[in-house]
C-alpha cells in the first residue's frame, strides 16, 4: 500500500490499513447483500477476518471481537451449508434428500445471514470507522511492538504444531488452522514494514492454510453425515466412508507439509 514504510508511526499504519479493511468489508457486505452467493459469502467471511485481524494487531479488538463474531457466525454456517452441497452433488447421484435438506438449510438461513450483514452495515460500520482513526499504537510500524505481537503468533502456531505432533485430529487440526489464519492475516498487514521477511511467512502460510482448510471441511463433512438419519442408510454409510478416505488422504498431505 502506497506511503506505508518502517519508519512510519504505528498509529498511522494502523489508521490507514483498518480503515483499508473496513471498506473491504463494506464493499463485500454491500455485494452480498446484492447477490448472496457462495462466493459472496466466503469474500465477506475473509475479509471479516482481515479486519478482526487488523483489530487485535493494533490494539482495539476487546471493543468489537463479540460483535464481529456473531456476525460471522451464521455466515459460517451458510458456508459449510454451501460446502456440503457441492460436495454432495459431485459424490453422488443419489443423495437427493441430503441435497434437498441442504437446500431448505440455505433457503432459511442465508437471508437470515444477509438480513444480518444489511443492518449491521447501516447501523454499526461507522463506528468501526471512528475506531479505527481512533487507533493509536506506539513506536514506528516496523518496531519491536509490532514485531512482538506477530513473533507471538508465530510462537502459538508453533505450539499448535507440536500438538498435532503425528496424529492430524480433528480438535487440534482446527486450533492450528485458526492460529495459522491469525498469523497470516496478522503478516500481511505487516508486508510494507518488513517486506523481504513477511513475503517469505506468506508463502509458508498459504499452502499450510489451505490444506487445513481442506481438513476442516472433510471433518465437518464427516460429523455431519454421523447424524444425517435422514438419508437411506446404506448411502449415508457409502457417503461416510468416502469423506473419511478423503480425510485420511489430507492427513498425510498435512503431516508431508509440515515435515
Amino acid at each position: 500500500m502506497a506511503g506505508l514504510s518502517a519508519d512510519l508511526p504505528a498509529r498511522d499504519a494502523a489508521r490507514v490499513l483498518t480503515a483499508a479493511r473496513l471498506l473491504d468489508v463494506r464493499h463485500r457486505g454491500a455485494a452480498l447483500v446484492r447477490e448472496p452467493s457462495a462466493d459472496a459469502v466466503h469474500d465477506l467471511r475473509v475479509a471479516l477476518r482481515r479486519l478482526r485481524a487488523a483489530l487485535q494487531l493494533f490494539g482495539a479488538a476487546h471493543r468489537w471481537s463479540d460483535e464481529l463474531r456473531e456476525l460471522m457466525r451464521p455466515l459460517g454456517d451458510c458456508r459449510d451449508a454451501q460446502l456440503r452441497l457441492e460436495w454432495l452433488r459431485a459424490a453422488s447421484e443419489t443423495a437427493g434428500v441430503l441435497v434437498e435438506l441442504e437446500q431448505r438449510r440455505l433457503e432459511v438461513e442465508l437471508p437470515a445471514a444477509v438480513a444480518r450483514v444489511s443492518s449491521w452495515l447501516q447501523s454499526r460500520a461507522s463506528s468501526y470507522q471512528a475506531a479505527a482513526a481512533g487507533l493509536a499504537p506506539r513506536g514506528r510500524f516496523g518496531g519491536h511492538r509490532l514485531r512482538e505481537r506477530l513473533a507471538a503468533l508465530r510462537r502459538r502456531v508453533a505450539r499448535r504444531e507440536e500438538a498435532l505432533d503425528s496424529d492430524p485430529a480433528p480438535r487440534p487440526a482446527h486450533r492450528l488452522r485458526i492460529a495459522v489464519k491469525k498469523l497470516r492475516y496478522a503478516a500481511e498487514l505487516l508486508l510494507h514494514a518488513d517486506p523481504g521477511a513477511v513475503r517469505r511467512l506468506l508463502g509458508e502460510l498459504a499452502d499450510l492454510q489451505a490444506i487445513l482448510g481442506d481438513l476442516h471441511d472433510a471433518d465437518v463433512r464427516i460429523e455431519w453425515l454421523s447424524a444425517a438419519h435422514a438419508a437411506p442408510p446404506a448411502e449415508r454409510r457409502r457417503l461416510l466412508a468416502r469423506a473419511q478416505a478423503e480425510r485420511v488422504q489430507l492427513a498425510r498431505k498435512l503431516l508431508r507439509q509440515l515435515d
